[in-house]
């Protein structure tokens, strides 16, 4: 039985509820007056044309958060904290930008919650010292 720390389920919670609030934005998103229809046209956002490219991208984007989840509780300390801290910020500029650019207050609202949970998983890991591993006893 390997030793989890409550640092690392924290942070696989903080990935967790990210997740979440994605999925919810994009599922209310369904409901803008004509989504949908541009969805059956082939058309996506300000990008026009749906593409296999495109839609790698679009499925990278949430696929790297989903894998924090399980990351957050199964790679070594030291190659979590790097790599968290590097997508945490990544993901936090990209909601805020997006918090600013939209004009739906929805996804307003989602931008601004989904941002301040990875500066949070930022912040939290930024704080993870070595010390903390002795002290913390959770296990899985």
């Amino acid at each position: 039985m390997s030793v989890v720390s409550s640092t690392q389920i924290r942070l696989s919670a903080l990935w967790a509820a990210t997740i979440f609030c994605y999925l919810y934005c994009d599922y209310f998103a369904l409901y803008l007056p004509g989504k949908v229809d541009s969805i059956v046209a082939g058309e996506i956002g300000p990008f026009s044309k749906i593409t296999q490219p495109l839609m790698l991208a679009m499925g990278l984007l949430l696929l790297i958060p989903s894998l924090m989840v399980a990351l957050s509780t199964m790679i070594p300390r030291a190659v979590l904290r790097p790599l968290t801290i590097v997508v945490s910020i990544f993901y936090t500029l990209m909601m805020t930008f997006l918090a600013i650019a939209s004009s739906w207050w929805f996804y307003q609202m989602y931008a601004v919650v989904e941002a301040l949970l990875t500066a949070g998983i930022g912040w939290l890991t930024w704080r993870w010292h070595d010390a903390d591993k002795s002290t913390e006893k959770a296990t899985l």
